[in-house]
């Protein structure tokens, strides 16, 4: 297994995507996504994970309907004239080489800011044809904080 050099390692955006699936009206599932948002993970000198961050960009939303993204973005929901960023901050990283790590950190949206758990499914890291070092995540649940609709 190789690991990560020391430093910050930000968020390939080209090979990342931000969705999100959540109840509609108790009957079935809205789906959408973000098309605006970036992140990194400080790692230390001894290669273990000391912070990831990850910034939404709020106005970004896109659930493939014009009106409910406006909807959404209204001071109703997420009011994105006042509160423009959602921002998650990890700084507790349990076993972060395999199957079932975790983050514990905290997700603030609206201006509210909650702790939040989240289970991540971590790949690699391997080394590349280009000899570049690459890992992946997935979050493979929903993780929604208490007060956050």
């Amino acid at each position: 297994m190789v690991g990560l050099d020391p430093g910050l390692w930000r968020l390939d955006r080209p090979h990342s995507s931000m969705t999100f699936s959540c109840p509609f009206m108790g009957i079935t599932r809205m789906r959408g996504r973000y098309n605006s948002f970036k992140g990194g993970l400080t790692v230390g000198d001894d290669g273990g994970w000391q912070c990831l961050t990850l910034e939404i960009d709020a106005s970004s939303i896109d659930t493939g309907r014009p009106d409910l993204d406006d909807t959404l973005r209204s001071a109703d929901y997420f009011d994105v004239g006042s509160h423009p960023v959602h921002r998650f901050k990890a700084q507790g990283i349990d076993a972060p080489w395999g199957p079932n790590a975790g983050l514990e950190g905290r997700l603030t949206m609206n201006g509210i800011t909650h702790p939040l758990y989240v289970n991540i499914e971590v790949r690699g890291p391997v080394r590349s044809r280009d000899r570049l070092t690459r890992a992946g995540t997935s979050v493979p649940g929903g993780h929604q904080p208490n007060g956050v609709r």
